[in-house]
């Protein structure tokens, strides 16, 4: 610092700097070290709070979410309600005869109607069925509200890390805005140099507030979907276990070596476990115990009763024992639960290809990215900047040279931060 400041107070540079300005300028500077880097490479020991963390939150408290966990529900229980013996009906006629006193004869029938027994245990096959079925919708939409939640984390955590960008750049131009403005006020720099600087420094800070606002609707996306409860997200970094899914090994860390194969055998387990998947499979279930059902229609429909009759003081007691059929509408039953079947299969089948060419297309992407990523040198920018403090510090280059070959630099690590961005908003799509 001290050398610094004697270059500045001694080096013969037109308008010489005062030793206040030299301050500022070498504070500025040193907001480029290594030292006050924010660590860019996505392997580190993220923060203690943790998108998997925010999304274990959001899953319990989402408004949405627990009104389909209770409509399906309710619709459980209603299947269950149905899958009882039918009504128990009660008739009296009493008979009355011209000339007899009181009841001349009278007739009392108790009868209970219940299915063939097997059909119960059909229906609750269907409806544990039903409830896989019901199950898998809710997972499927679980899904989605994860990932909008997840892309809101990512989100928040990139504007971050570009705002610890722009924060050294603008700390840095502000301080080369005010030496051209007392050089200006001095006659040593001209209008057009100050106001290029100025100009520059505007963009930043409108940048930032950008980003800022950018970053309040990622925080109202998590509370909206977290049912108005607040979730403290300033400490959220990004969170590596979101990439430790085996389908891609360990492509999903950049300056990884590890090549992927894109549908490797883990494929296979990852897409039957996707919730589309699985929701695709149970409706085929379903489907089955429709057949199931749809066949067992021509079981009759079974009558017990008690009937007892009476004729002046004589009374006749009896059983009542009937059979309904339904001979004609089994077949179709079974034709339509069989065309369901197909509907639900092809569902399944288009599932999985959408599924296949996602995770390709992918992992292709992710591959590409990666190489970006690491085709982007940080120590190498970071040291470039010491070498252009120093450079500055020995009068070798002027300050507008200064400011823009830094100024490219500071936009290389912004581009990477993106790339990052990007990359783990792409890797999450396959962590869920």
């Amino acid at each position: 610092m001290k050398n610094i400041l004697n270059h500045l107070r001694h080096t013969p540079v037109p308008g010489r700097l005062s030793s206040r300005i030299a301050c500022g300028v070498v504070m500025a500077i040193s907001l480029a070290s290594p030292s006050h880097i924010i660590a860019q490479n996505i392997s580190e020991t993220p923060s203690p709070e943790r998108i998997s963390d925010v999304l274990d939150i959001i899953s319990r408290n989402n408004p949405s979410l627990k009104v389909i966990s209770a409509e399906n529900e309710a619709e459980i229980l209603a299947l269950k309600a149905s899958n009882i013996p039918g009504k128990t009906s009660v008739e009296y006629s009493p008979f009355f005869q011209s000339g007899y006193h009181g009841l001349a004869s009278s007739e009392l029938i108790v009868r209970q109607s219940i299915d063939f027994p097997t059909l119960y245990s059909t229906r609750n096959k269907m409806a544990d069925a039903q409830r896989s079925v019901l199950e898998g919708k809710l997972n499927v939409e679980a899904r989605q509200i994860r990932i909008e939640a997840i892309k809101a984390c990512i989100d928040y955590i990139g504007l971050k890390k570009q705002n610890e960008i722009l924060q050294r750049r603008i700390a840095v131009t502000d301080t080369i805005a005010d030496l051209y403005q007392r050089k200006f006020n001095r006659g040593s720099a001209t209008l057009l140099e100050t106001n290029r600087i100025s100009l520059s420094l505007q963009d930043l800070k409108r940048e930032l507030l950008q980003n800022s606002i950018a970053a309040s609707e990622a925080e109202a996306t998590l509370l909206n979907l977290n049912g108005g409860n607040s979730i403290d997200i300033s400490r959220l970094d990004y969170d590596p276990s979101l990439l430790a899914n085996t389908l891609f090994d360990s492509i999903a860390v950049p300056n990884s070596s590890v090549t992927a194969n894109p549908l490797s055998d883990d494929a296979a387990s990852y897409i039957a476990a996707r919730p589309e998947i699985k929701a695709a499979q149970a409706a085929i279930q379903y489907s089955d115990r429709e057949i199931d059902m749809a066949r067992s229609s021509w079981l009759p429909e079974i009558s017990l009763g008690y009937r007892r009759n009476t004729d002046g003081r004589e009374s006749l007691n009896g059983f009542l024992v009937g059979l309904d059929f339904s001979l004609f509408s089994g077949s179709k039953e079974s034709k339509a639960a069989r065309a369901r079947k197909a509907a639900a299969m092809m569902l399944r089948e288009t599932e999985t290809v959408r599924v296949e060419t996602e995770i390709a297309t992918t992992l292709r992407r992710l591959k590409v990215l990666r190489e970006a990523i690491d085709a982007t040198d940080t120590s190498l920018i970071e040291e470039t900047l010491s070498l252009y403090n120093r450079s500055l510090e020995l009068g070798q280059i002027t300050l507008p040279e200064y400011y823009q070959e830094t100024d490219l630099l500071f936009n290389r690590l912004s581009e990477r931060a993106a790339l990052i961005n990007s990359y783990y908003n792409l890797a999450s799509s396959l962590s869920l």
